[in-house]
């Protein structure tokens, strides 16, 4: 279970940042981590229902997408672009499948939160595919069920 808080610019915490708390630990202020990737306010925050995706927005005009199943989910974040104003608002479905993200550019970007579109999705961007070390940072199989070292989709 976990907590997060995120600050601006009148906040405690640096612009851009969030916190994120492991509920379940033994000293929950002890396991506090610094998740850090916005260059700007982070104004709005989600925990999927599923406990897997921590989802920040922020007047940098993106949202983040952070693996809490990761051994450490600060390590790296999954941006999403698109937006040409501030996002404002976020949401994920009861079934943790899709991100809804809303902006001050009176736009709103539907997203899919499943493992094999992510991979899809970064491998597009990277044009390339992504490294062992890359797919274990993310806890991403090597392989699909036909052994072909590709995701579904690829």
């Amino acid at each position: 279970m976990w907590l997060v808080t995120a600050g601006g610019e009148y906040q405690t915490i640096t612009a851009g940042e969030a916190r994120l708390w492991d509920l379940t630990a033994a000293d929950p202020a002890a396991s506090a981590r610094v998740l850090r990737g916005h260059e700007n306010v982070i104004v709005s925050t989600a925990i999927s229902p599923n406990g897997r995706w921590l989802v920040t927005a922020s007047w940098d005009r993106t949202a983040r997408l952070w693996d809490l199943t990761a051994e450490d989910p600060a390590a790296s974040s999954i941006v999403f672009h698109g937006h040409t104003d501030s996002v404002t608002d976020i949401a994920i479905s009861p079934e943790s499948r899709w991100l809804v993200t809303a902006g001050r550019d009176k736009t709103v970007r539907l997203l899919e939160l499943d493992v094999d579109s992510l991979v899809d999705r970064a491998r597009r961007l990277a044009g390339r595919e992504l490294t062992p070390e890359e797919r274990n940072q993310h806890q991403i199989p090597l392989t699909n069920a036909s052994g072909n070292g590709r995701l579904s989709g690829s």
